[in-house]
């Protein structure tokens, strides 16, 4: 079955956590109607010339230990967009600035259309640059005007920056798409308090209070204005209500900077994860799946162990315990690519064709680029006989990989199959001058020519 991939981005997960990337891959020969159809790994990408990912030389053993995994990661992928990405989550999750902005630029090179890399640039860069953070910004809002929480962001380095006007229209837009958000009215009571507009400001800050009433910003910022106003029933109001206020506020959810959070160094999960890669490297399963327990009891949120406990049942032949982890595992993550690619991968393994299916189109249509999920749909679809479907999903994977030997190969076969052998010549004669030397290809490519003589 498919090579089990790593997860790249869950959609939760608190703060405080280290986000590993687990690569565990494995190739398993299916024959069908006489045919060999193969799962392939994923490959690198080897561009003329590769820029050296950021480093550090200095910091704890744990973020040292961090930063080296996810370099590995980019070097191993250096075309890969969420590789850069997630080193760039290394550095920003621990307050390496520059080193992040570097990686996400480089993410934003190889993906210019994905909004994500140019916010989290423009995050990066308003620590070290905050004028040239603020065209970071504006670049990202252009490409993906309809995120509160960016907007938000952007009205905060606005602010900061000296730009009030539009400081106070990046607010408004967020309240424009959610009409209670709390960070929005306190940064429109903070604009409007420091041009003197007390009503406006009152306005704002009630707003916040009513939403979440121990808001001590709001009240200590409603107090000064009651005071101001000669309000001494508002005065008193909040002064009482300060006494139970909390200095924590409502903040808009931002699932990047969440991501980001996530990579923060803690000890004793890395600890965990250094154990499980070695009970996984001396293949002792059933050791790992324990410390895959553990750091689910540690982090509950985190689909990342779910899926990795996942794949070791499925290693270890437990392939109805796997599926029930990953049904887990996508119910935290229903938007995550890699988890439905490798719920697929445990699915065609249990022979349940149509719902590899399923999960395969997920994922291909949450990452329509992705070679390995387009070639594992076309695996799937010939199995039940879908031939001509097939032959698409197999054409969209060597249209994203050109150089996808096991891609071709089994075009070649579809084709055979469709009775389009000059078809099948074609793309048997590419797996063949891509891998001279494996004997697959150039047996069915002899083979056909033969019969069509």
């Amino acid at each position: 079955m498919a090579a089990a991939r790593g997860v790249p981005k869950p959609a939760r997960n608190p703060a405080g956590r280290p986000r590993p990337v687990w690569l565990v891959a494995g190739t398993v020969l299916l024959a069908a109607a006489g045919v060999l159809l193969m799962w392939s790994f994923r490959n690198g990408w080897s561009p003329a010339a590769v820029p050296q990912p950021p480093q550090i030389s200095e910091g704890s053993s744990e973020l040292i230990s961090a930063v080296r995994r996810a370099r590995e990661a980019v070097l191993s992928d250096p075309g890969s967009a969420e590789t850069w990405g997630r080193l760039g989550h290394v550095f920003l999750g621990n307050n390496l600035y520059r080193q992040a902005a570097e990686s996400y630029g480089q993410a934003m090179t190889l993906a210019p259309e994905d909004v994500r890399w140019h916010y989290l640039q423009a995050v990066a860069v308003e620590y070290i640059d905050l004028p040239g953070s603020v065209a970071l910004y504006e670049r990202a809002m252009r490409l993906s005007p309809d995120a509160p929480y960016r907007w938000l962001r952007y009205g905060l380095a606005l602010e900061r920056a000296g730009h009030l006007d539009r400081a106070r229209q990046s607010c408004e837009k967020v309240l424009e798409l959610v009409p209670a958000d709390v960070d929005a009215h306190l940064g429109l009571g903070r604009l409007a308090l420091g041009r003197q507009d007390l009503d406006a400001a009152q306005h704002h800050f009630l707003a916040v209070a009513e939403q979440d009433p121990a808001n001590r910003q709001a009240h200590i910022a409603l107090i000064q204005i009651c005071s101001r106003k000669g309000d001494d029933e508002g005065l008193q109001k909040h002064r009482e209500l300060l006494k139970s206020s909390r200095s924590a506020t409502v903040a808009a959810r931002d699932p990047l900077r969440d991501e980001v959070s996530r990579e923060r160094i803690s000890p004793e999960y890395v600890r965990l994860l250094a154990r499980g890669d070695q009970l996984e490297s001396r293949g002792d399963l059933p050791g790992f799946v324990a410390v895959c327990r553990r750091l689910i009891a540690l982090d509950p949120d985190n689909p990342l162990p779910r899926v990795r406990q996942g794949i070791a049942f499925a290693r270890m032949g437990n392939l109805r315990q796997s599926l029930d982890v990953f049904v887990e595992a996508i119910r935290w993550c229903p938007e995550d690519p890699g988890v439905h690619f490798n719920y697929g991968v445990v699915l065609g393994q249990a022979g349940r064709w149509n719902d590899a299916i399923s999960a395969f189109q997920k994922s291909v249509h949450l990452k329509p680029d992705d070679a390995e999920a387009c070639y594992s749909l076309g695996i799937c679809l010939y199995q039940v006989s879908r031939t001509e479907e097939a032959v698409a999903a197999f054409q969209r994977s060597v249209a994203a990989r050109p150089d996808h030997y096991f891609a071709h190969y089994n075009l070649g076969e579809a084709f055979r199959r469709l009775g389009r052998p000059a078809d099948a010549v074609e793309h048997f004669q590419i797996a063949v001058q891509l891998r001279p030397d494996e004997p697959r290809a150039r047996s069915a490519l002899e083979n056909l020519l033969r019969e069509m003589k």
